[in-house]
């Protein structure tokens, strides 16, 4: 079973999408604090983490940018914002070196398409609008 985090600061909106994947079948971690989830890596590497762009303290491209995708690349990051949506957010991403870059409000059945695809290695597009 593979093994997602997903860190995202508002805890009450992600039951829904925490139980899409766990019906899905991933084992799901969620963190509230991009400190929280980088802590976790330290300990035990995901599979691939789900990274919302907008958290408290540092932002979800600062997180992904310490996890040095770039120069080491140990597993995919998906980073996600509703309110991010400029393509000038999607080039950050790129930069950073997030293999996608996704609207928060992509559902359940895209989702785990573009989750397939990043766990088969497959960079592919960023859906920003």
């Amino acid at each position: 079973m593979k093994t997602i985090y997903f860190c995202h600061d508002q805890q009450h909106t992600v039951d829904t999408r925490k139980n899409d994947l766990e019906t899905a079948g991933y084992q799901v971690v969620v963190f509230e604090t991009g400190g929280d989830l980088m802590r976790a890596i330290a300990r035990d590497e995901p599979d691939l983490v789900l990274l919302d762009a907008l958290l408290v303290g540092k932002t979800g491209f600062e997180v992904a940018e310490g996890l040095d995708l770039v120069d080491r690349p140990r597993f995919p990051v998906i980073l996600f914002s509703g309110i991010y949506t400029r393509r000038i957010f999607e080039e950050e991403a790129e930069r950073v070196g997030v293999a996608r870059y996704l609207p928060t409000n992509l559902d359940r059945d895209d989702l785990l398409a573009v989750m397939t695809q990043v766990l088969s290695g497959e960079r592919g597009q960023s859906q920003a609008a």
